[in-house]
Order: structure tokens, then C-alpha cells, then sequence
């Protein structure tokens, strides 16, 4: 079944569950082969045919033009959310939309719109080809620099739309929260959802989202979606994900010790090694021990999942200029580190050491990074 609406996967759930047939959802099957499909299962493949929202203009500033009403309107309740969060707009991406298309409708289209004063940044994932509703979110959704900075993808969702295994049409999403220590954001206190009165209704300015007659546990459903797995608890058919300021251009910090095979003495690159680990999860995990480096700031690069052992390579994406403070800071840093201690009479190994991190590139800001 290549679903137009969410109508369609409606009647496909339906038609599943009266002739006892399993029920298998693809998107793009950006996995292992196979690992979308099941023997003798109806399979819902989302991304051939469903609307694409984010390219057809689906981002929404939250500004006095939006019906908030109590949260009772989904422009509402992804806006009381968002708002909460200090974000000022979100995109509902299609159940079968990529981050290709929901990229450029943020990046390309809006952003680059003189007439649009407010620019806008996506966490998403690396691959365009990856779906933006699909396995990603629901495994969790691992992104790149701004990951640190904004939270996993699955933080990123104010609000979900889904047709669960017994057919109905939902939406639901956090309705009540409260601040917290040690929560980037608002933790979530009651999650509310909605029945489409209207499920069978293709065109989607005819949806009536009511009370749901069955009982629904929408906390559980808000949980386990987010992380539980694709596929396990229905088929998503939109989701809303909220949308940061532009965090400026991104900055490759680049680590690199031109010496580092040829050195005759070891104790130097030793000295090196030690001070070139040492700051750098410093820089990352721990910025209060260093000099005047922000979380913001230490946030604002990404996990060192391209960190090599030594200084042969390994680079960093950051964000808001962090990667000129990361430099900064390991210039002051190496004077009192096992370099400056060992060596702070050399003066041509110290300018070696205090150029060993530079940046190698500066470009516009993306979601995957």
C-alpha cells in the first residue's frame, strides 16, 4: 500500500485487522534488507506517494497570528509548547517525508527568504535520504554538533500524529509541564490527545479532532513513540519538530601534529598527547574547570565521535563561534599543561604545540551538523 492520505493508511489498518494479516512499515528502508518487511504482511510504504509538509510551506512561527485556544488546535498545542521551550517556530514534516526535503524547506526556503527575518536551524539527521518520521525518531534519533547543544531528536518532537493498530487517527502531545533541575527542557507532566471524528475524510481541512470514545493512554503513547521503536506502537503519519534560532555558520576545528611520526623526542609528543586529550574532554565535558568556557560554548561542539587518539586528524563541528574559543582556550591552556611545564622555554615547540588545533573551514549552518 503506497498511502496518499492519512485515510488511506486508515483503511489499510482496517483491512489488516479484518482479514487477520500482519502489518509491516516502511519508509525509505534506510536500514539493513529486509528489516522493513515481514512473510505474508500488508506493507504500508509511506514515502512514495504522502504529503511532503515541509515542502509544501508547513513552518509555522509562533507569533499572535497562531489560535493558540487552550492548546485544543495543533498549531496551538506545538506552539504552547514550543514557546515554553524558548523556541519560536516549528515544521511538521509528512510520516513519509526525508530530512532532504524538510532541510531545504528550512535552509533553502525559508531561510534564504530575504522577506523571512527570523533564521531557523533543524536537528536532524546526517543523511538526506534518511526519513524524517521514520526509524530515525523512532530509535531515538542521533544527530551531529548540534545534538550536544539542542538534545537527540526525539527532543526535538512538540507534537505526533498517528493511525494506531486499532485504526484510529490520533494526534497528541504535551499539554502541562514543569521546569526542572537538570532538564534542558520543561519536563512533561500531562500529554493530551485527540481522535479524528472524520477518519476516512482525505482532504485534511475536513478532520474533526474530538475526544476519543475508546480509552488511549496517550502519556504511555507519547513515551514509547519517541525511542520505542518504528513501527511497534503505529504508523506515524506527521510529526512536528520544534526549530532553533540559527546557531550562525559551523566552524572545523581540526587537530593535526605535522611532527607527530618524525619526532625524535618522544617525550615531547608525549607532553602533546597528554595535553591534546586531556583539554579536550575538558573543552567538552568539563568547561567549568578551564578558564572561562560556557556550557553554551562547550554544548556548542559536537561529541567527539571523529576523535582519533592523536593529533592526526581528528577535527570538530561547532557552532556559534566555539571553535574560535576552542582554540583561545587551548592557547592558554598548553602554557601550564605538561608542555608549557616541560618545554615553556622552547619557544618554537610552544608556537608548534599552540597551532596544533586550527580552522580548517567555516560554512552555512545545516541540520545534520
Amino acid at each position: 500500500l503506497h498511502p496518499e492520505t492519512a485515510s488511506d493508511v486508515v483503511r489499510g489498518v482496517e483491512f489488516a485487522r479484518e482479514h487477520g494479516v500482519g502489518i509491516s512499515v516502511k519508509v525509505v528502508g534506510h536500514s539493513y534488507f529486509g528489516s522493513s518487511t515481514a512473510r505474508g504482511a500488508l506493507l504500508i510504504k509511506m514515502s512514495t506517494n504522502y504529503p511532503q509538509y515541509g515542502m509544501g510551506g508547513s513552518l509555522i512561527e509562533c507569533d499572535s497570528d497562531v489560535d493558540f485556544t487552550g492548546g485544543k488546535t495543533v498549531d496551538g498545542a506545538a506552539c504552547d509548547l514550543a514557546t515554553a521551550r524558548g523556541k519560536r517556530a516549528y515544521i511538521r514534516v509528512g510520516g513519509g517525508e526525508l530530512f532532504d526535503t524538510a532541510y531545504r524547506a528550512v535552509f533553502f526556503d525559508w531561510n534564504e527568504d530575504e522577506a523571512n527575518e527570523n533564521k531557523y536551524h533543524f536537528v536532524g539527521g546526517y543523511c538526506g535520504t534518511v526519513s524524517a518520521a521514520g526509524g530515525w525518531m523512532h530509535s531515538g534519533g542521533l544527530s551531529g554538533a548540534s545534538m550536544r547543544l539542542h538534545g537527540i531528536g526525539i527532543d526535538q518532537v512538540l507534537h505526533v500524529e498517528m493511525v494506531t493498530p486499532r485504526g484510529e487517527h490520533v494526534r497528541f502531545g504535551p499539554t502541562a509541564w514543569e521546569d526542572q533541575e537538570g532538564y534542558q527542557y520543561p519536563r512533561t507532566t500531562e500529554v493530551t490527545g485527540y481522535c479524528n471524528a472524520r477518519p476516512h475524510e482525505a482532504d485534511e481541512s475536513l478532520w474533526e479532532w474530538t475526544e476519543c470514545e475508546g480509552e488511549i493512554d496517550f502519556a504511555d503513547l507519547w513515551y514509547a513513540v519517541r525511542g520505542g521503536g518504528g513501527g511497534t506502537f503505529g504508523i506515524v503519519t506527521s510529526l512536528y519538530y520544534q526549530l532553533h534560532d540559527l546557531p550562525g555558520s559551523v566552524q572545523r576545528v581540526v587537530a593535526f601534529d605535522a611532527q607527530l611520526e618524525t619526532r625524535e623526542d618522544l617525550t615531547k609528543t608525549t607532553a602533546i598527547l597528554y595535553d591534546y586529550l586531556k583539554f579536550a574532554f575538558t573543552f567538552l565535558y568539563l568547561p567549568q574547570n578551564l578558564n572561562n568556557v560556557t556550557q553554551v560554548e562547550s554544548r556548542s561542539c559536537n561529541a567527539p565521535g571523529t576523535f582519533l587518539s592523536a593529533p592526526a586528524g581528528t577535527f570538530l563541528n561547532c557552532h556559534n563561534s566555539a571553535g574560535d574559543k576552542f582554540i583561545d582556550e587551548w592557547k592558554a591552556y598548553v602554557k601550564d599543561g605538561a608542555t608549557g611545564t616541560g618545554y615553556g622555554d622552547d619557544a618554537e615547540f610552544m608556537s608548534h604545540v599552540e597551532g596544533l588545533w586550527s580552522i580548517t573551514a567555516e560554512h552555512p549552518s545545516q541540520g545534520y551538523v
